[in-house]
């Protein structure tokens, strides 16, 4: 399930220019974190993800909710623009997904469907792939990411 160590075994010494501050890891954590509640009613918080650099950032979940059929996770995000720094919420609602459909994204408010990077998608799938494996479940999802609060959308991975 993306086993990740304890965060002070393993510290970034290049958080801020790495994948790791990035809108993509958060929608990634939140999707981990809301797969986890659809299967088990229990949201992890803190959530920690492996990336591809080998860091293993954790991050505190801000809003989460759970239906019948989806889960929904927010990790706060502070997007830099123009020197300012907004505060966002990154939300991943996960819903299951008619059989052979595999793993989709969906972009939500604030995001267009270019904003989901590959490596977003790439990690998302993977650790949604193997937390499926591990409850002998279908891979079969709709993951929506939105940042309600963002005006423009702007790549993932930065």
């Amino acid at each position: 399930m993306n086993d990740e160590i304890a965060p002070e075994n393993n510290p970034s010494e290049d958080f801020e220019t790495s994948y790791a501050d990035s809108l993509g890891a958060r929608a990634t954590a939140a999707a981990k974190s809301a797969l986890l509640a659809l299967i088990t009613g229990e949201f992890a918080d803190p959530v920690g993800i492996i990336l591809p650099e080998g860091d293993v950032p954790y991050f505190q979940l801000s809003y989460e909710s759970i239906g019948e059929y989806y889960a929904t996770a927010g990790i706060v995000w502070h997007e830099i623009s123009q020197e300012q720094a907004v505060e966002l919420t990154v939300i991943s609602t996960v819903f299951p997904a008619p059989p052979g459909s595999g793993i989709m994204f969906q972009p939500g408010d604030g995001m267009t469907e270019t904003d989901i990077d590959p490596l977003t998608r790439q990690l998302t799938t993977s650790i949604c792939e193997e937390i499926c494996n591990e409850h002998q479940l279908p891979t079969d999802l709709l993951i929506t990411i939105s940042v309600p609060e963002r005006g423009q959308a702007s790549s993932l991975g930065g």
